[in-house]
């Protein structure tokens, strides 16, 4: 391996000509460094404004730019153990932040800004600050995961993840919007994506745009876009145009929305900048940067799992949601099917008939359980155990008076005055038998009515 490497560096702040191509040493390692061999990388609207002295953030002098690149594992540290050689590996954009928000020592640590970027043949780097490499993509697609990709995947799932069915609107074709559109359209969401020219617009509906809008046709698309979504407007907006298109991102943010602020690719100073003070819809504003190394990580086990970068794998709780929505569909097509099916000639003279049959029904005397109970076998026996008891309870109140003689209470020989032992058994015997007679004949006529019903029904029925 040669001791020597080409890169690129940023030696002003006068455009594009300030840029220097130079040959250098190859980066040492430390204990937990690792030795990465780039194979592609990836520019971003930061890298072009870096040169010409428009980054809002810090810029140390004469840094390589570039913070997107994938690459190999060409050697590692002695303390190094999540990576070994011959591994493929993608760059994190803030090279000190693991996890959680950005704090002012994080912040500080961006590729291509304050630490070297990837524009050069190697690179070293503190084993925390790559990630493994999809098994799936090339190193030019891994090459765009980590500024672009990471940051849609941010503005999505960061703050409140993007559920299905809601809205997400996109501004422009840049990365960032193009790997939302595919994001969102992987996850069940409906995307509405703004563009200037119809052949950009062609390009976002094959990646799966259900909306697209020409901003220079239609100045006020923010409201078109809210108007799409039937009013309510959209639950996700990616702010990258800056100040002048932020009057049109509130203008179609729904109520609890989240506008995720991203770029100023419309320029830094709007012209017609919102004061943010009239603001009717109660929204969530946030600056979203390309994120931690735990967020990266996720982002590249999604893209591992799905096969392509462009479809995204669906959790259990996504695919439950999804499958609970498509019930309570189901539930409300048949609801609307029943109540089309009774104002219809025919089907609301079959349901007044069937009203008028519960009605009926329900005016005759009933058992102590209900028809679907008295249907069972085991309905039956409880009906029939409930008439022996009620038999058993009053041949033993007789027998009882009986023994104690036509005196033996107040007035008991009124009760059995007349009657002997004999014929009231009798009498109650037949009693008895009449009545499970009756309960087993409305039990038949019952099942008749339900089939005659069913059979009524269901040629008109649009189920």
């Amino acid at each position: 391996m040669s001791q020597t490497m080409k890169s690129w560096f940023v030696a002003g702040k006068s455009g594009f000509d300030s840029l220097e191509f130079k040959d250098v040493a190859v980066p040492e390692l430390g204990d937990k460094d690792v030795l990465v061999k780039f194979h592609a990388s990836s520019l971003n609207y930061r890298d072009l404004i870096i040169p010409q002295g428009k980054y809002s953030f810090g810029v140390a002098d004469n840094v390589v730019p570039a913070s997107d690149g994938a690459g190999t594992v060409e050697r590692v540290g002695k303390n190094v153990s999540r990576f070994k050689q011959g591994d493929k590996v993608v760059v994190l954009f803030n090279q000190g932040h693991l996890a959680g928000s950005l704090d002012a020592n994080s912040i500080k640590t961006g590729l291509g800004g304050i630490v070297d970027g990837c524009l050069r043949e190697y690179g070293a780097f503190d084993e925390n600050g790559l990630v493994a490499m999809p098994k799936n993509v090339d190193f030019r697609q891994a090459a765009t995961l980590t500024c672009a990709g990471l940051t849609a995947w941010n503005a999505l799932y960061g703050l409140k993840p993007l559920l299905p069915g809601e809205y997400v609107l996109t501004q422009g074709t840049g990365g960032v919007s193009i790997f939302a559109v595919q994001f969102a359209k992987a996850a069940g969401a409906k995307v509405i994506a703004t563009t200037s020219s119809e052949a950009k617009a062609q390009r976002l509906k094959e990646l799966g745009a259900d909306h697209v809008l020409n901003y220079r046709e239609d100045a006020n698309w923010g409201e078109t876009a809210k108007k799409i979504t039937g009013g309510g407007g959209v639950h996700h907006v990616l702010e990258v145009g800056g100040p002048n298109t932020m009057t049109q991102s509130l203008k179609a943010i729904a109520r609890d929305g989240i506008i995720t602020i991203i770029g100023f690719l419309g320029g830094v100073r709007g012209e017609k900048q919102h004061p943010f003070l009239p603001v009717k819809n109660l929204t969530t504003g946030r600056w979203a940067p390309a994120m931690s190394l735990r967020r990266q990580a996720q982002l590249a086990k999604a893209a591992h799992r799905a096969g392509m970068l462009d479809q995204l794998p669906q959790g259990p709780k996504v695919n439950q949601l999804r499958l609970r929505i498509q019930a309570n569909k189901q539930v409300a097509e048949h609801e609307e099917r029943m109540a089309r099916f009774r104002q219809s000639q025919g089907g609301a003279t079959v349901w007044a008939r069937l009203v008028q049959d519960v009605r009926e029904r329900s005016k005759q005397p009933r058992s102590l359980l209900p028809p679907s109970a008295q249907e069972s076998p085991r309905g039956q026996r409880v009906e029939l155990l409930r008439v022996a008891a009620q038999d058993a309870a009053l041949s033993l109140a007789r027998r009882t008076f009986a023994k104690r003689g036509p005196y033996s209470g107040r007035n008991t020989n009124k009760m059995f005055k007349g009657h002997k032992p004999e014929r009231q058994r009798e009498q109650k015997l037949k009693e008895r038998e009449e009545r499970m007679q009756a309960m087993e004949g409305t039990i038949r006529e019952w099942r008749q009515a339900k089939a005659e019903t069913k059979r009524k029904l269901q040629p008109t029925l649009p189920f």
